[in-house]
C-alpha cells in the first residue's frame, strides 16, 4: 500500500506540473514532517478522514493526531501545502471548505487548481508560532520564512475591526475630510472617490498630483492579507533596534549606496554615524539606512544633504524633516531651515539627531513600522503622509536593501483586526469539536491556557491539575485547607495544588491510590476524571442520584465497557446516563483508561454545566 500511494501522489503532482516528474526527497518516508508549498482547491473523491495532524495517530504521524470528522465525497475543499506522515504518505492541509481545518490523505482527492510546488521541511517551532495568526497569512509567511530564517514574525491584535479602522480614514460625509489620497497617475479608477469627480471629468485634487483616495482603496491598502507577498511585507518591519545589528550586515544594506562610500576621506564615515545613531535614538542602524536611503535615493545627490546650498552652508537634513513646498527651492530652504533650527550642522549631528527625532515623533508612540505610521490605528490623527501608498513605496526601497541579504535580522509585526482572528486561543481553530467547550470553560473561568498564551488541546493533564480546575466550580475559598494535613504522601504543602487537593481529599472527592499517594505528575484517565466527578455530586453536592442495577445495555453499546475498573463503573454509567461524556470513535468506546487530553478536559466541565449536572458558584 505504500507504494501505491507514492504512484499516486506522483501521478497528481505530473497533473499538475504537465510533465512526469519524481518527488524523492518528498515522498521518503525518512523525510517525515517535510512540507510541500503547494495551495490550490481539490474534490474529495470518497469520503476521507480527517485528522489533526498528518497521520492517523501513533508512529504513522509527526504530531499527535486525533480523527476530527469525515469529509463527504463531492466535497470541494481549499489547501495551503502538503505534508508528510512517518509512515510515508502525503496529507493535504485543509484549511477552508470542510466543517474543519485538519488534514486529508492525498489519495483521496483530486486536485482542481493548484500553484507550483516547492519543497521546504517541516520547521515545529516556526509553524507553532504561526498558530498566533489567522490561517490565511501562513502560506506567505512560510514562505518568507524558508527565505529570511533570521526574520521574527509577531502579531499585532489591533482589538478592532479593519472596517472601523478604514472608516477613521475615510469621511462618509465629505470627500474633503478623507484623510488619504492616491497618485492620479494609478492605473486603477476605482481607487479615486467618485464624489471627487468633476464635471470636465477631472478630479478636485488633494494635493498636486493626488486626489481622494475611495473607500475600497483605503481598504485594499490597509487590509495586511494584501501586504503579505514578499516584497509589501517589509511596510511591518520593525524600526527599533533588536541588538542583532552588527556592523558588517550594515554594510551589506547600504553596498552599492552613496552611504557605503563615506566621506571626509574616511569609508567608514557613514556606517559609524549610522551605528552611533543607533545607539543614541534606539532606532536600528539598518533602519536608519534604509530610511536615509528611501528620502536621499541610492546616489545621495540632494542638496538637503550637500551641505553647500546657498543659505544654508554646512547644514544637512538625511531625513528631510519639514521639507516640503511647491518647488525644488522651497523644499530645499524648508527642509534646511528646520535643519538649522535644531542645530544639524554636520552630517553626523544631521544622522544623530534626525534618527532621534523620528524615533520620538513615531517609534516611542507605537508607530514602529511604515505601515503604522501611514496608519494610525489609534484615532487616524498621527500620521507620516497622506498618500495611501507611501508605506509601499517605503517597503519597496527596503525590501531592495534585504532581498540579497538573507541572512539579516529582522522583526516583522503584522497587524491582526478583530474579524481575522476570534480563536480564544492560537492553537484552538475554530470549528474543531472542542472549540466551543474551550471558549465556554476559559469564559468561566474553570480551565485557561499556559502562560505562553497557548491552550495545547492535545496535551494530556495530570490529576492534581484537573482537581485545581474542579475546585473552581464549587466557588469555595480555598485559603482555609493550605494548612490541613491529610495523608497523602506526595501532596506537598505550600504548591500551587495543595489547598485543592487538600479540599477534595477533605470533602470525598478524592481519595488516592492503595499505596497512600495521590499521584502528584501522573496523567489523568477517563474514568478517573468521571470518578472524580461523580464523587463531586454524590458526596460534596448531595445530589441523589440513582444508578439503574442492569448495565446490559450499556455494555451492548460501548466495545470495551468491560475494561471499566471496578471503583469506576457506577461512575462511568452515571456519566454516560447523564450526558457528561459521549464515548469515543462515534459513541463505540468508553476509553476508560486513556489519558484525558485537555480538550477532553474542556468538553466535560462543559457538558456538566450546560447539562445542569454541575451549577458553578
Amino acid at each position: 500500500m505504500k507504494f501505491k500511494r507514492k504512484i499516486s501522489l506522483l501521478l497528481i503532482f505530473a497533473v499538475v506540473c504537465g510533465i512526469i516528474f519524481s518527488i524523492p526527497a518528498f515522498a521518503g518516508s525518512d523525510n517525515a514532517g517535510q512540507i510541500l508549498h503547494m495551495s490550490g482547491t481539490a474534490r474529495v473523491e470518497s469520503a476521507a478522514k480527517m485528522y489533526s495532524a498528518p497521520g492517523t495517530g501513533g508512529q504513522h504521524s509527526t504530531r499527535d493526531s486525533v480523527y476530527l470528522t469525515t469529509v463527504k465525497a463531492g466535497t470541494i475543499v481549499t489547501f495551503d501545502y502538503l505534508e508528510n506522515d512517518n509512515d510515508g504518505d502525503t496529507w493535504f492541509h485543509i484549511t477552508s471548505g470542510a466543517a474543519q481545518q485538519g488534514f486529508l490523505i492525498t489519495t483521496r482527492l483530486k486536485i482542481i487548481t493548484s500553484t507550483t510546488p516547492s519543497v521546504t521541511p517541516y520547521d515545529a517551532s516556526f509553524e507553532q508560532l504561526l498558530l498566533y495568526f489567522p490561517n490565511g497569512y501562513h502560506t506567505y509567511l512560510r514562505q518568507m520564512h524558508a527565505k529570511y530564517p533570521n526574520f521574527k514574525f509577531k502579531p499585532l491584535y489591533v482589538g478592532k475591526t479593519l472596517d472601523s479602522c478604514v472608516n477613521m480614514q475615510y469621511s462618509s460625509t465629505s470627500v474633503t475630510s478623507t484623510k488619504k489620497a492616491i497618485s492620479l497617475s494609478n492605473k486603477n479608477p476605482d481607487y479615486f472617490d467618485p464624489r471627487a469627480k468633476q464635471a470636465d471629468g477631472s478630479y478636485i485634487q488633494h494635493e498636486p498630483g493626488y486626489t481622494y483616495a475611495s473607500r475600497v482603496c483605503i481598504y485594499n491598502f490597509m487590509n495586511p492579507q494584501n501586504l503579505l507577498s514578499e516584497e509589501r511585507v517589509f511596510c511591518f518591519a520593525n524600526l527599533s533596534k533588536n541588538g542583532t545589528e552588527t556592523v558588517a550586515g550594515l554594510r551589506a544594506i547600504v553596498n552599492n549606496t552613496f552611504l557605503a562610500n563615506g566621506y571626509g576621506g574616511n569609508k567608514d564615515a557613514y556606517i559609524n554615524d549610522i551605528m552611533e545613531a543607533g545607539n543614541q535614538s534606539g532606532l536600528s542602524p539598518y533602519a536608519i539606512a534604509a530610511l536615509i536611503i528611501i528620502e536621499q535615493g541610492v546616489k545621495g545627490t540632494s542638496s538637503l544633504i550637500s551641505g553647500n546650498y546657498s543659505g544654508y552652508e554646512g547644514y544637512y537634513n538625511f531625513f528631510n524633516f519639514g521639507a516640503y513646498g511647491s518647488t525644488k527651492d522651497a523644499i530645499y530652504k524648508n527642509g534646511l531651515s528646520r535643519a538649522k533650527t535644531e542645530g544639524w550642522s554636520s552630517r553626523r549631528l544631521s544622522i544623530i539627531g534626525g534618527a532621534k527625532l523620528f524615533n520620538n515623533n513615531y517609534v516611542n508612540k507605537g508607530q514602529n513600522s511604515f505601515y503604522l505610521m501611514n496608519f494610525d490605528l489609534a484615532n487616524a490623527s498621527h500620521q507620516y503622509a497622506t498618500n495611501v501608498q507611501d508605506a509601499l513605496g517605503k517597503a519597496s526601497k527596503l525590501y531592495s536593501l534585504f532581498k540579497n541579504n538573507p541572512s539579516s535580522h529582522l522583526t516583522i509585526t503584522i497587524p491582526v483586526y478583530a474579524e481575522f482572528y476570534q480563536k480564544v486561543f492560537p492553537d484552538v481553530a475554530l470549528g474543531q469539536w472542542y472549540t466551543n467547550a474551550v471558549k465556554y470553560v476559559k469564559e468561566k473561568g474553570v480551565f485557561s491556557g499556559f502562560s505562553d498564551g497557548m491552550f495545547r488541546p492535545m496535551a494530556n493533564i495530570s490529576r492534581q491539575d484537573f482537581v485545581v480546575a474542579l475546585s473552581r466550580c464549587s466557588g469555595e475559598d480555598l485559603s482555609a485547607y493550605a494548612n490541613e494535613t491529610v495523608p497523602l504522601k506526595d501532596a506537598v504543602k505550600g504548591t500551587y495544588y495543595y489547598s485543592a487537593v487538600a479540599w477534595a481529599y477533605k470533602k470525598g472527592v478524592v481519595k488516592g491510590y492503595d499505596s497512600g499517594y495521590f499521584g502528584i505528575g501522573d496523567k489523568i484517565t477517563r474514568e478517573q476524571v468521571i470518578t472524580f466527578l461523580y464523587r463531586y455530586c454524590k458526596d460534596y453536592l448531595k445530589q441523589d442520584i440513582k444508578i439503574p442495577p442492569n448495565y446490559s445495555v450499556l455494555e451492548n453499546d460501548y466495545k470495551d465497557f468491560a475494561k471499566i475498573s471496578a471503583y469506576a463503573k457506577e461512575a462511568v454509567v452515571w456519566a454516560l446516563l447523564s450526558g457528561v461524556i459521549k464515548g469515543k470513535a462515534n459513541g463505540t468506546l468508553v476509553a476508560p483508561r486513556d489519558n484525558c487530553t485537555r480538550a477532553e478536559i474542556a468538553a466535560i466541565f462543559y457538558n456538566c454545566i450546560e447539562n445542569g449536572v454541575i451549577t458553578l458558584k
